[in-house]
C-alpha cells in the first residue's frame, strides 16, 4: 500500500498533468506544482519535442507505440540534477510487445510450415530486428496463454515460448522441430514459475475485472442507456460486485460507452457490429477487446523494470488491426512511477474528460458509499469465486440478448 503522503503527491502530480494547457512545455507543467513531482519519475509524450520514438515506430503498419504525441520526455530529481550539470544519461529502451496472434504464428513460421500470415510475420519480425535491435517481449501473450498451460496434453504454450526464445537468440533463421525443442526447458521454467506465481494470477484477476467491466458497459449500451446513466450504473455495478472502484477499468468501460454512443469520429473497434450490437460473435469479440485493453495494465508493470534515468517504452507488435485501433482509441500521455512504493499509474490523454463524466454520473448517495472507510480499496482482494459468478451472469445476459436479436432477425 502506498504511503498517504506519496499517494497525495501522486494525486497532485496527476492533477497537474490533467489540467495542463496543450501548449505548455513539460518544464511549465512541472512548475505548477513542483513539489508534487519530487521522488517521482515521469514519462511524458510531448506534441512538440523529445526522443522521436513514436515517429520511428510509424514506419511499420504492424507496430504502434502506446503513447500519443511526437516524442518522449522524462523527468526525475536525478535527471534534473544531471541536466543541471549538462550530462544527463537519459535512455529509452524500446521492446516489441508481441500479441497473442503473432506469438502463436512463431513456431510454424520458424519451422517452415504453411501459414497464411507468413509474409506479414516476416515483415513484422524484420522490423523488430532492424529497428528495435531484435528486442521482443512475449510476457503479455504468455499471460493470455497461462490458462492453456493448465490443460492436460497441451504442448502449444511451451512451443510458442520456445519459438520466441529462438528469435531472441537466432533472429529470423529457420529451424527444424528438433532445434526448436531445444528451447523447451527454458519455456517450461518460465511457464511453470508463472503458474506458481501469485503475482501472475493477480494479473489474470485484473484482466477478468476488465472483462466484466467491458461486458457490463456494452450491455448498458445495448439497453439504450444514455451516457451518464450507463456510467452511473457502471459505478454501482463495481461497488456491488467488487466493493471497489477500479478506475482504469472503468475508464475502458467509458471508452466503450462513448465509442458506441458517438458514431461520428468513432474508431473502428467500437463500430464493429459484434461490439455495438448482439451477434453470435459478440462474446468472443468482447473477450478479445478486454485482453486488448488490459495490455495497458500489463505495460504499466513492465515500465517499472528499468530504474534511474532509464525508461522502458513498449511497442505493441501485432498483425491484428483491431488491436492497433484499440490502442489508438486510448492515447497514453504520461506515466508516473514511484520506485520506492512500487506504484505506477498511466495517464491517458482524454482522462480529464473521463474524470468529468465520471464525476457527473456519481450521485450523492453513491459518493457516500465510495467514501466509506470500511470499503475494500484493493482489486487484489476481490473474490475469485465472486468474480467468476459475475462474469458467468454477464455472459448469460449477452447470450440471451443474442438469442433475442436472432429471433427478431436483427443479427446474423
Amino acid at each position: 500500500m502506498m504511503k498517504t503522503t506519496n499517494k497525495e503527491k501522486f494525486r497532485r502530480a496527476k492533477i497537474a498533468l490533467l489540467k495542463r494547457d496543450r501548449h505548455q512545455s513539460l518544464a511549465q507543467i512541472l512548475s505548477t506544482d513542483r513539489d508534487a513531482f519530487s521522488g517521482i519519475r515521469l514519462l511524458f509524450a510531448s506534441d512538440f519535442t523529445g526522443a522521436p520514438i513514436q515517429k520511428a515506430l510509424e514506419q511499420a503498419a504492424c507496430v504502434n507505440s502506446l503513447f500519443c504525441g511526437k516524442g518522449m520526455l522524462a523527468f526525475s530529481e536525478e535527471i534534473h540534477a544531471q541536466m543541471s550539470l549538462g550530462r544527463a544519461d537519459l535512455q529509452f529502451g524500446v521492446r516489441a510487445i508481441l500479441d497473442t496472434n503473432l506469438f502463436s504464428d512463431l513456431p510454424k513460421f520458424f519451422t517452415g510450415d504453411e501459414i497464411s500470415t507468413r509474409r506479414s510475420v516476416e515483415m513484422a519480425l524484420r522490423f523488430v530486428q532492424t529497428t528495435l535491435g531484435g528486442h521482443i517481449d512475449w510476457t503479455f501473450a504468455s499471460l493470455e496463454n497461462l490458462r492453456e498451460v493448465t490443460k492436460a496434453n497441451n504442448p502449444w504454450p511451451f512451443v510458442k515460448v520456445a519459438a520466441a526464445h529462438h528469435f531472441a537468440k537466432r533472429g529470423l533463421s529457420s529451424v527444424d522441430e528438433a532445434g526448436l525443442l531445444k528451447y523447451i526447458p527454458a519455456a517450461e521454467d518460465q511457464l511453470l514459475a508463472w503458474l506458481a506465481s501469485g503475482d501472475c494470477w493477480r494479473q489474470i484477476t485484473r484482466r477478468d475485472v476488465c472483462y466484466a467491466v467491458t461486458l457490463f458497459s456494452i450491455l448498458e449500451c445495448w439497453k439504450g442507456r444514455a451516457v451518464n446513466d450507463a456510467m452511473s450504473n457502471l459505478v454501482e455495478f463495481c461497488l456491488d460486485s467488487f466493493d471497489t472502484l477500479p478506475l482504469k477499468e472503468i475508464y475502458f468501460g467509458w471508452k466503450a460507452i462513448m465509442g458506441i454512443h458517438e458514431p461520428v469520429g468513432r474508431l473502428a473497434v467500437f463500430g464493429e457490429r459484434a461490439i455495438s450490437h448482439p451477434t453470435k460473435d459478440s462474446l468472443k469479440r468482447i473477450s478479445a477487446l478486454a485482453w486488448d485493453l488490459f495490455i495497458f495494465r500489463w505495460c504499466e508493470t513492465l515500465m517499472t523494470e528499468l530504474k534511474g534515468s532509464k525508461f522502458y517504452i513498449p511497442a505493441v507488435t501485432t498483425l491484428d488491426s483491431a488491436l492497433l485501433e484499440t490502442i489508438k482509441a486510448c492515447p497514453l500521455r504520461a506515466v508516473l512511477i514511484d520506485d520506492v512504493s512500487e506504484v505506477v499509474e498511466a495517464i491517458f490523454d482524454d482522462e480529464l474528460d473521463f474524470q468529468q463524466c465520471l464525476s457527473h454520473s456519481i450521485s450523492e448517495a453513491t459518493q457516500i458509499r465510495i467514501n466509506d472507510p470500511e470499503r475494500n480499496p484493493s482489486v487484489d482482494q476481490i473474490s475469485r469465486y465472486g468474480l467468476a459468478q459475475t462474469i458467468y451472469s454477464l455472459e448469460a445476459e449477452v447470450a440471451d440478448r443474442v438469442k433475442a436479436a436472432q429471433k427478431s432477425g436483427k443479427t446474423f
